[in-house]
């Protein structure tokens, strides 16, 4: 009888080590796993000279290595053929700083497309003398920082505006001004939070892209992310697409880890949006 009670110990034990390698690899793959996550524009307002245009959006790093010089990174979004690279924040993790995965990050990609670049809350909150020495690199190597202001792309004689916000939550009136004041038809918005979609819904954004969430961190079947900083449980605005009045606003669902260090049912992601010149009414 004790032999046998040993033999059903052990094979407890065997079960649940079995249980946890392959927990651990499963975490292991939702971490470390980078998806490309591919959308598509529509508007009229697009002009026919950035039909096809595409825009890679890399969001919420957070100090994560991607390989040496941060390869893997650099491989998918050179596959995605960008004609420009958009960061929507949160490159390093202000509790935990460190200016070298972001840095490179961005030494890499500028070799790539043009990157234009928005803060986030955590860039804000390392200290500055991190915080000072990632900017400085970014600036060295060609970032084109978009705090609070609007540029023009320009393609074979057409324009299209790019707007970047370092926070629509401190000054809305003069947010949304800034989004109306562009000069041409179609403008893409650059913000770190969804918080306030309700806003770059009604704006004169046309595309608006951010992150912030993490995609909810934990990822379920028909009910989505289980919480996101500045929304709580269940957010309304995870992760994915989300359209309403005639704009598009996307949540990348970002490519590190902050606070809590797993993900499930949500691998990190990179975006890629097409923009496609349709006939047409709004």
């Amino acid at each position: 009888m004790d032999e046998q009670k040993k033999k059903k110990r052990r094979r407890r034990w065997i079960l649940c080590l079995a249980a946890a390698l392959l927990l651990s690899g499963y975490l292991y793959w939702q971490d470390n796993d980078l998806m490309q996550t591919v959308y598509t524009c529509e508007s009229p307002d697009i002009p026919e000279a950035f039909d096809g245009y595409r825009i890679v959006q890399i969001s919420d790093l957070h100090n994560k290595w991607w390989g040496k010089d941060q390869k893997r990174m650099m491989e998918a979004i050179q596959a995605a053929k960008p004609d420009i690279i958009v960061l929507t924040g949160d490159m390093m993790d202000g509790n935990r700083p460190k200016v070298e995965p972001a840095a490179r990050f961005c030494e890499q990609a500028v070799k790539l497309a043009p990157v234009y670049y928005v803060p986030g809350n955590h860039e804000m909150l390392a200290e500055y003398s991190y915080r000072r020495e990632l900017f400085d690199r970014m600036h060295a190597c060609g970032v084109i920082f978009m705090i609070d202001r609007n540029v023009e792309l320009t393609q074979n004689g057409a324009s299209i505006t790019l707007s970047g916000l370092e926070s629509i939550q401190k000054a809305d009136y003069f947010a949304l001004k800034q989004i109306s004041d562009a000069e041409t038809d179609f403008v893409v918005l650059l913000e770190h939070n969804p918080a306030d979609a309700e806003a770059f819904l009604q704006s004169d954004a046309d595309l608006t892209l951010t992150g912030h969430t993490h995609g909810g961190q934990f990822r379920f079947p028909l009910i989505g992310g289980l919480y996101a900083p500045d929304q709580g449980i269940l957010p309304e605005y995870d992760g994915g697409a989300f359209y309403g009045n005639g704009h598009m606003l996307i949540v990348n669902r970002g490519a590190g880890n902050s606070g809590f260090p797993f993900r499930v049912g949500n691998r990190p992601e990179i975006v890629t949006v097409t923009l496609r010149h349709v006939e047409g009414g709004a």
